[in-house]
């Protein structure tokens, strides 16, 4: 009941918008991730990732059809990526600083599965498949699990909402034989749990923008403007290109 009413209280839609997008898969092997208004690209073929200007060499095992995903500070200055330790599992959390070139794992396991992190307020975000006979999603942030299921979840990096809120894309109800489900727009009250479904989508690129939350797919973008509680009406800003 106490999550419920802390899910009640939370920014509600107000309105939501769909329109196709035609967006092309980056090359095989490559992820690309935005932050700080700077692109960043893990090719796992070449072992790098690329910030403006500057490379960084990053051992990986995985092989590249799932180079994972990657997750930019808003400095731009940072990136996290998935360097696996074996081909298909083993996985680690690395982060990459831009400036000094130095390269730390921030959160690793043992087994199959992948691992995806983003940044929020003065910590990280950590989201960690296993797969398996029962598979079991976590996310965490500075090693206080937030959010766990049962089941499979999209690979999706976290957005920051407000100081105490942030966004995912999640199946809140996977199926019990299939471990598998639609998927919504969420959003997670960190210091509860408390979770509140927005909008079913298929993509999983999120931008925060004011009161609305983007989701891009490879074939249509959602558009979610939010009312926060105890205002009459959403300030919608201009979505970021």
């Amino acid at each position: 009941m106490v999550l419920e009413r802390l899910a009640a209280a939370l920014p509600t839609p107000v309105e939501v918008t769909r329109e196709a997008i035609a967006s092309a898969p980056p090359p095989r092997g490559v992820a690309v991730g935005f932050g700080g208004g700077v692109e960043v690209r893990w090719d796992v073929s070449a072992q790098t990732v690329s910030f403006p200007g500057i490379e960084v060499r990053q051992e990986a095992a995985q092989d590249p059809v799932t180079p994972g995903l990657v997750g930019v500070h808003p400095s731009g200055r940072r990136a996290l990526v998935m360097a696996c330790r074996s081909a298909h599992g083993d996985p680690q959390l690395v982060e990459i600083d831009r400036t000094s070139g130095a390269v730390s794992v921030k959160a690793a396991f043992d087994g199959p599965g992948w691992i995806v992190g983003g940044y929020f307020a003065n910590g990280l975000l950590v989201a960690e498949q296993r797969l398996g006979d029962t598979p079991r999603h976590r996310l965490h942030y500075n090693g206080r699990t937030v959010f766990e299921r049962v089941g499979f979840q999209p690979p999706c990096v976290p957005a920051a909402f407000d100081r105490d809120i942030f966004v995912t894309v999640a199946t809140l109800a996977p199926d019990p034989l299939t471990h598998s489900g639609p998927t919504e727009v969420c959003l997670v009250h960190l210091p509860s749990g408390a979770v509140r479904a927005l909008a079913p989508v298929r993509g999983t690129r999120i931008t925060v923008d004011g009161d609305v939350v983007i989701v891009d797919g490879r074939d249509e973008r959602v558009t979610i403007t939010l009312r926060r509680r105890g205002s009459r009406r959403s300030s919608r800003s201009k979505p970021a290109s």
